[in-house]
């Protein structure tokens, strides 16, 4: 069997102009723990997701960071880029089930 170990190297992702997100895929370790409930797991997964991002802004035009409480914010209060970030890791679920089968 062969494994393609390209298929979990982070990659940037446009968002939106100006603002894109540099993502990879989150291990089953992660998407599988027992130890905490369905919500911990999507915000666990969001965090570790996301490895970088550009074009983030405070109210004052302060580059936002990416670190994981401002990762925590944005999982909680900004839900379009929540939902951007998990559809787009669901789709690389697809695309590692291909490789796998390849």
């Amino acid at each position: 069997m062969r494994i393609n170990k390209k298929v979990i190297e982070s990659v940037w992702i446009d968002y939106k102009e100006g603002v894109r997100l540099k993502l990879r895929p989150t291990p089953l370790s992660i998407v599988f723990n027992n130890n905490n409930d369905i919500s911990s797991i999507a915000k666990n997964r969001f965090v570790y997701a996301i490895e970088d991002w550009e074009g983030f802004e405070d109210t004052e035009g302060n580059v936002l960071v990416c670190n994981d409480d401002n990762k925590y914010f944005v999982f909680n209060y900004l839900p379009e880029i929540t939902t951007f970030v998990v559809n787009y890791l669901d789709k690389l679920v697809v695309v590692q089930e291909e490789e796998i089968k390849n």
